[in-house]
């Protein structure tokens, strides 16, 4: 009974000092449904932060391993060529007999095998960029032992002022796609175009593709069933194609599928 009676006054009491302050206790509500509010509004927050964290950080690590095996390569190509000048002395002397004991057919074989070291010492392909050259040439061998042909014409001007980072994610995000997409087609080839003029850099990227490219509202998704941690390519390339006040164009015709963008370079 004193417990009912206690709970009763409490409650006229509270009621009571809620119309004497009912200005106040709306204060306080509005107060605490905007702390809410301010708290999802941080929880989201940090979500998106951890997702852009995770993808820059992902880029990071893509262009240390552009760049780590592009060092590789350059020094594995100085010690093949050390190698070849040890042995230049004697292959001069062996091409000197044969020449001299008229022997024109060994040695034009043996001329051949020498041309062809040479040819494995270069590099196949040169753009004037350090790191577009590295990825030029990465996509270059994969698509070689994929029967693909990479295609490039063209080069980057001098001083190139589109940070390594930036053409790291452009060049690695849109060869890799294309050449995913070559894949399916067993064979084939990726064709790039490399120009410019005095204040933009030009690129086009070019293959053909089997099945036909998924766009939601106008956007290209992916097909992959782990969309957390896929399709975030092109998005990550336009993003950039922005950061360099540029322009991207998708064109899909007839069974090729076309990236067009520009690059600001002042």
């Amino acid at each position: 009974m004193n417990y009912f009676m206690n709970d009763v006054l409490g409650d006229f009491a509270l009621n009571t000092y809620i119309k004497k302050n009912h200005i106040l206790f709306e204060i306080i509500y509005l107060g605490v449904i905007i702390g809410i509010f301010f708290q999802l509004f941080l929880v989201i927050a940090l979500i998106v932060s951890r997702n852009t964290y995770r993808e820059k950080e992902a880029l990071a690590t893509q262009f240390l391993n552009e760049q780590q095996q592009h060092y590789a390569y350059l020094k594995n190509r100085e010690r093949e060529t050390r190698k070849f000048r040890h042995d230049l002395k004697n292959h001069m002397f062996v091409l000197t007999s044969l020449y001299e004991k008229q022997e024109f057919d060994q040695f034009g074989h043996y001329l051949e095998t020498i041309k062809e070291k040479i040819n494995t010492l270069n590099t196949p392909i040169q753009v004037h960029n350090e790191i577009a050259d590295a990825i030029l040439n990465k996509f270059y061998y994969e698509g070689k032992e994929k029967n693909i042909s990479l295609h490039v014409q063209g080069h980057f001007p001098t001083p190139c002022k589109i940070s390594a980072f930036d053409l790291c994610t452009i060049l690695s995000n849109l060869l890799s796609n294309a050449m995913q997409a070559q894949t399916k087609c067993e064979g084939g080839e990726i064709n790039v175009g490399i120009h410019y003029s005095t204040t933009e850099i030009f690129l086009t990227i070019e293959n053909q593709y089997f099945q036909e490219p998924l766009q939601e509202k106008g956007t290209f998704r992916t097909r992959k069933k782990d969309i957390q941690n896929h399709g975030f390519g092109l998005e990550n390339v336009k993003e950039c194609v922005e950061k360099n006040h540029g322009t991207i164009t998708i064109e899909t015709e007839h069974n090729q599928f076309k990236v067009l963008l520009s690059l600001y370079n002042n």
